[in-house]
Parts: structure tokens; sequence; C-alpha cells
């Protein structure tokens, strides 16, 4: 089941709770670990309270988990994305994905994701930009990979994870080889063009985004962050 928002009144009480639970069990049907489900489970009031404090943006997702890695590798996330019945595959080696984004260690949800109906045909350069400015900021590879579980966004468009790196420059990005199976691959930070697009959150504060995972860990930029890219594009 897609949850998004077609409007504020939509995203609030039931409609959100549902929401949550629709993508817990999704998680619980494709064999993610107890104790990880455990982790996300204990966030649903803080996560619910904070996505009715929102307005989403038409169409946007009010709120998606985020199992990054080393809870699950991207070996394990991509398998767990699926396109007409197919896993998918990863292709990169996971201690080369860094990320330039503040993002918390342990489980957690980001908010008001937009897929990329507003950035296909731009690069990741101009991407990273606008986003900051308009109080957003791009997904990482973790948070893409995620985002392909619960949503059918490959029918539409590929996904560049512009809020990470692959071996300093590369943009991580989830495709389908051969428009057979999902893959996670990457491309030059200068690419563009059609059929790929962009995915963005709402950037909360540090503070906001490590009480709602659950208080444990500090955030950070993950994956050791990016020293060749200082955080920017």
């Amino acid at each position: 089941m897609e949850v998004t928002s077609k409007g504020t009144e939509q995203t609030k009480g039931e409609d959100l709770a549902k929401a949550f639970d629709v993508q817990y069990e999704k998680l619980k049907e494709l064999g993610c670990p107890e104790q990880i489900l455990d982790l996300l489970r204990k966030q649903r009031d803080g996560v619910l309270k904070k996505a009715g404090e929102m307005t989403i943006g038409e169409g946007n997702i009010p709120f998606l988990p985020v199992i990054p890695y080393p809870y699950l590798s991207p070996y394990t996330l991509m398998s767990m994305v699926r396109i007409r019945g197919k896993a998918g595959f990863n292709y990169l080696k996971p201690a080369d994905i860094k990320n330039v984004v503040k993002v918390p260690d342990d489980p957690y949800y980001i908010f008001d994701i937009d897929t990329g109906k507003g950035t296909q045909g731009k690069s990741p350069e101009e991407v990273y930009k606008t986003s900051s400015e308009q109080g957003r900021r791009c997904l990482t590879a973790d948070e893409v990979m995620n985002l392909c579980i619960y949503i059918d966004i490959l029918s539409n468009h590929y996904v560049l994870a512009c809020g990470s790196r692959y071996s300093s420059d590369g943009i991580p990005n989830v495709t389908v080889i051969g428009g057979d199976y999902p893959g996670l691959g990457w491309l030059p930070a200068d690419f563009s063009g059609g059929g790929w697009a962009s995915a963005t959150c709402v950037a909360l504060g540090n503070e906001d985004s490590v009480a709602l995972a659950g208080g444990a860990g500090a955030a950070s930029s993950g994956r050791e962050g990016c020293s060749d890219c200082g955080g920017k594009l």
C-alpha cells in the first residue's frame, strides 16, 4: 500500500497511524529482524506526533522508516526492493558509500518525502543547492533504498541519492537493470537525464532527528562522512 498526502487533513490521526502500521507490517513481511522492528515500533508515538504537527506537501509521503548501515547492509536492503516480484541487487562496495548530510546512526524516520516529481532532468548539484534553500535535504543511499522498499517509484523514474557519495564524487542511485530487476549503482555528480530524479525530505534539526531515533546515539554524517566532499558538492 502506498500512502501519500493529498493535503494537510489527510495526514492526521487515523491516516497517519494506518500509514505507520502498513510500513511496519511490510518490513515484518520481508523478514526484517525483530530487534530492528522493536526499535522502530518504540518511535511510533513520536513519529505520529511529529507528522501530525507538520504540513505535508501535496503528493508527498508523510514519513518513512530508515534502517541505516550497518543495521542492514545494502545487500539486504536491495533484496527487499522488488519490481514485478524480482529482488534487487547491490553493485556497490558498502564501505565506499559516504553520506554528506547528517543523519542518526540508529534506525530513524524521515518526513515529508518528495519522491522526485519536481527534480526530473536536474543535475545532483542543482538539486543539492535548491533543496537546501527550501529547507529540505537530499536523501542518502540508505534512505533511497528504504524508500524503494515501500513505494513502487521505479515504475515512474529512477532515483538519485544526492545525500551520499560513492568513492568521493559518484552519486549512488537505484535503477532498473536491463529493464528486469532493481540495482544499486552510481553515476557522475554532473549527471542529468530524463527518467532520473532526486528524492528529498524536510530538513529537521539534529536534535529532532536524535529524539525521534529514541535518543540512542548521535546524529552524524554516517559511514564516516565524506572528507573529499566536505559535506558539499
